[in-house]
């Protein structure tokens, strides 16, 4: 019987979802860490091991799946400032480079952190013989939200896709109090989806 962990993970707070075909409801939740730039990396590690432990141990999964790291470089604000920098636009450059100032254009300790996470996770379902696979961002908002792509009206609204996943879980019975537990929801159904073809 396919039963699936989804994990979204992420520095702060990690989402997850656990469910299967026959299940009536699936199960989410979220699993929170701190001081990751304070010394407090081995902690959390092995927190979230014992964490992971418990929800294997009170299931019997037979896949993991997790979301893709993301890692977003801001490249296309970098290249536009390189761009005015050359064009010798200066006012544009100086405002494009305080607004880059104000929001580095990346900051890999919470990509460091997703990384190890993972990797614990990973490890964890090695032990017990679950597989484990990935789905990338636009492959389970594709099937959930039911678009991967901003529409051009949301441009500008960095919560649209929280939002959106929020509303999708709660159309479903789901009612979610983080973004991090209705993206989980997502994974958990894109992975079903693909798993079993009577879900589908």
């Amino acid at each position: 019987m396919t039963c699936v962990l989804a994990l979204d993970i992420a520095m702060n707070r990690s989402g997850f979802a656990e469910g299967g075909p026959e299940w009536n409801r699936p199960r989410w939740g979220v699993f929170e860490t701190a001081g990751w730039r304070d010394g407090g990396e081995a902690v959390n590690l092995v927190r979230w091991g014992d964490f992971l432990d418990e929800r294997m141990e009170a299931n019997r999964f037979t896949h993991m799946v997790i979301e893709h790291i993301f890692v977003d470089t801001r490249i296309p604000k970098l290249k536009a400032l390189v761009a005015l920098l050359f064009k010798k636009k200066m006012r544009e450059a100086l405002s494009l480079a305080r607004s880059l100032a104000e929001k580095p254009a990346f900051d890999f300790a919470a990509t460091q952190a997703q990384m190890m996470l993972s990797g614990v996770a990973v490890e964890r379902a090695a032990r017990r013989g679950i597989k484990v696979f990935s789905v990338t961002t636009d492959e389970w908002r594709e099937r959930f939200l039911g678009m991967n792509r901003r529409p051009e009206e949301a441009k500008g609204d960095d919560k649209f896709w929280k939002t959106l996943a929020l509303r999708r879980a709660a159309e479903l019975g789901w009612y979610c109090e983080f973004h991090d537990q209705a993206e989980p929801l997502g994974i958990l159904d894109c992975a079903l989806a693909a798993l079993d073809k009577p879900y589908r």
